[in-house]
């Protein structure tokens, strides 16, 4: 959980950051579903509280949060548990990751088990279970564990952890390592920000946004962006253009640094911003083209209607393509690393939406904190910030899953 103040509150993963939905993995033991948990999170937890939702024979969402807010004053507790009631959990497996010897971690986790107990709101924790660097254990352990507890490193040998690593799944050690955005060299962060300085200065100067001039430094911004997203092999967002190529298939060179300042210049312009989020969506290319240059108003208008429902809309969501989100997403983040102050808003709440688009409510979070560190007043964050809090899931799942307000979170079966 990020611990940013009024930003705090659980984290919980759909579903890894590339879109797949449907792989079915057997979970015939609690060992299994511990060996999930990180792969499900991205991330190995530690200082950590993590609730799983099961629903019937299926596992739900995977919700953390931070174990000294779980035994503070904040919320935690109860907004971990208001998750699982929406996801429609029948009963939930309570971990809790601490770093110390077992017999204090038991003890800690027994008082966990206790505070999400009391603010169950009937919901039945089924079995408690507390991990430690060396070693795993219930936490009410009716005499099925040895005395110094189960070695974590038999978790890496079930069957889950197996497939999870030879299908390419591999968590980050920490928290920070799998939310951290790549490091950019300093003279390449001084060359970006000049350049990003520059061209906002051009707009300033090009004066009404009505006018020709504005116009021009829009194009010119937004072709930045294009520029920068076929440096990755990404789509090009022009009329006529097709699909794209999928990044990790090319040797894709880096971005000029000077075309990512451009690029985090362009995005402090509100229709630029817009015309790049058009750019995630399957078909959106002539409608950001139109955004950029303002006209066509109903069409744009119509445009980002269909866009923004393809993502929220409860009727028309969809899958978000992954083969346009990666190059994309790689190409914000070089955008963020780059960039300094309030112009990293734009860029992060943009990698923000798409992680909440991909379902994964942790990074969605770390980038959004991002977007409101660097403007407190960011809008577009703001707004995505309180899907977040609300735990509204993106329109794909409600799409696929109506009527009930459950999310299919993912497709493990418990046996």
């Amino acid at each position: 959980m990020s611990t940013s103040g009024a930003r705090s509150g659980p984290e919980g993963r759909v579903a890894p950051f590339d879109g797949c939905m449907t792989t079915i993995l057997r979970a015939d033991s609690p060992a299994e579903l511990l060996a999930y948990v990180p792969f499900r999170l991205g991330f190995r937890p530690a200082a950590s509280v993590v609730l799983v939702s099961v629903r019937g024979r299926t596992v739900g969402l995977v919700a953390r949060a931070d174990t000294a807010d779980v035994l503070g004053r904040t919320p935690a507790v109860r907004t971990l548990v208001d998750g699982l009631h929406r996801d429609g959990a029948a009963s939930a497996l309570l971990v809790v990751y601490a770093d110390a010897p077992l017999g204090h971690a038991r003890a800690l986790a027994a008082r966990v088990l206790a505070r999400v107990r009391a603010g169950s709101r009937g919901l039945e924790v089924a079995d408690a279970w507390v991990v430690t660097p060396s070693v795993y254990a219930c936490v009410e352990c009716p005499g099925c564990c040895p005395d110094g507890g189960r070695p974590v490193r038999d978790l890496e040998a079930t069957r889950v952890a197996a497939r999870l690593v030879l299908a390419g799944e591999a968590p980050a050690p920490t928290r920070e390592a799998a939310y951290r955005v790549p490091a950019a060299r300093p003279e390449s962060v001084t060359s970006a920000r000049r350049a990003c300085e520059r061209f906002r200065a051009r707009g300033e100067r090009a004066g009404d946004v009505t006018g020709a001039q504005h116009l021009a430094w829009r194009v010119e911004g937004f072709a930045a962006w294009q520029r920068a997203l076929a440096a990755v092999g990404g789509e090009v967002a022009a009329p006529g253009v097709g699909s794209a190529q999928d990044a990790a298939a090319r040797s894709a060179p880096a971005v000029p640094a000077v075309v990512l300042g451009r690029v985090a210049g362009a995005l402090t312009c509100v229709a630029v911003r817009d015309a790049v989020l058009l750019t995630l969506v399957p078909g959106g290319g002539r409608t950001a083209q139109s955004t950029v240059r303002a006209d066509d108003a109903p069409a744009v208008t119509r445009g980002t209607a269909d866009a923004i429902a393809a993502i929220v809309d409860a009727e028309r969501g969809v899958h978000p393509d992954a083969s346009i989100t990666g190059p994309a997403r790689e190409v914000l983040e070089a955008v963020l690393a780059h960039s300094r102050g309030p112009v990293r808003a734009a860029p992060a709440t943009l990698l923000g939406l798409l992680a909440w688009w991909h379902g994964d409510g942790g990074l969605a979070r770390e980038r959004l904190g991002t977007a409101l560190d660097a403007d407190p007043s960011y809008r577009l964050a703001r707004l995505l910030e309180s899907a977040l809090a609300a735990g509204l899931p993106p329109g794909w799942v409600r799409a696929e899953h109506p009527g009930d307000g459950r999310t299919p979170w993912s497709g493990t079966v418990v046996d």
